[in-house]
């Protein structure tokens, strides 16, 4: 039940970055800020985001995926 915040922070990104936030290769609906912030989240569930770069001329490496975070959620003590 506690909220977990993520932040991508973008090199030659552009001024205007495009962001997707992932739980594995599933898309999060409307979760395509810099930040993402979920209560949500399941043991074993697994965070990457991909950003796409509007840097003129493109660089390579554009969109760029994240490392991803797996979560370990421990259940609560009695």
């Amino acid at each position: 039940g506690t909220s977990v915040t993520f932040i991508a922070t973008p090199t030659n990104g552009g001024t205007t970055p495009t962001y997707q936030w992932y739980n594995g290769a599933t898309a999060i609906s409307g979760a395509t800020n810099s930040t993402y912030t979920s209560a949500a989240l399941a043991n074993g569930n697994s965070i990457t985001v991909r950003m796409t770069s509007n840097a003129s001329p493109c660089l390579t490496g554009s969109p760029a995926t994240s490392n991803a975070i797996n979560m370990i959620v421990n259940p609560n003590l009695p």
